[in-house]
């Protein structure tokens, strides 16, 4: 060790230099820094008996089905007959009974037939036209009749009509004047739709066609 002032020899013992006279320094002491003591967690231990305990309680709840499974089969066939009591209802939505009988579902019935007579209007060049119209449908569905025709100036004619109906689609054809034919009305054909107490539709005539309805007197009271 030598003296940090001139560089002499020092004494590790010496406070003071003895040929300078400059304080000796005191050494520093560092100490050792303890490393983190490494903490062990607690292993938890399995409580003793466990797997005991679940294979007692699973044989208790096994004896228990057991009993009751003998009950309900011993009441069921008191008396040597099965109860076939029990509600059939509580598989379907809302307790509604479901349907075992394997039976098809309905189907809605056909439309109604056209007989009957139909007013309406249909419009021309010349403003709107009443059409009064008497039908009868025979079995085959083909349609005859006739169509009475008015118009707001008072134009008036008759024709028989003939057509056939396909579901609810039904057409209609004038195929012949009854009455003297008015001047500038031709025969016209109408493509309806069956609907109930309706029939709405097309009226056409030498090529142009205009909105169609009619009402069924005989059924609307």
């Amino acid at each position: 060790m030598k003296c940090v002032a001139c560089g002499a020899p020092l004494n590790t013992q010496s406070r003071f230099c003895t040929a300078c006279g400059a304080a000796v320094p005191k050494p520093t002491i560092v100490a050792p820094v303890p490393s983190p003591a490494t903490t062990q967690q607690p292993t938890a231990e399995a409580p003793k008996g466990g797997r005991k305990t679940s294979v007692l309680l699973a044989a208790f709840v096994g004896a228990a089905l057991a009993v009751g499974v003998g009950y309900t089969f011993t009441r069921s066939n008191d008396g040597g007959q099965a109860d076939t009591s029990a509600s059939t209802t509580s598989g379907t939505p809302g307790g509604s009974s479901a349907n075992t009988t394997g039976s098809s579902p309905s189907v809605a019935p056909s439309p109604a037939s056209v007989t009957g007579t139909w007013v309406g209007y249909s419009t021309s060049g010349s403003g709107r036209i009443r059409q009064t119209v008497n039908l009868t449908e025979n079995a085959s569905t083909s349609i005859t009749g006739t169509m009475e025709s008015v118009s707001e100036s008072g134009k008036s004619a008759t024709v028989r009509v003939v057509g056939t109906r396909t579901g609810s689609e039904v057409r209609l054809d004038e195929v012949e004047w009854l009455t003297p034919q008015p001047s500038g009305w031709w025969l016209a054909s109408m493509n309806m739709t069956l609907d109930g107490q309706d029939l709405a539709g097309s009226f056409s005539r030498l090529g142009s066609s205009t909105p169609m309805g009619l009402i069924d007197l005989s059924r609307s009271g």
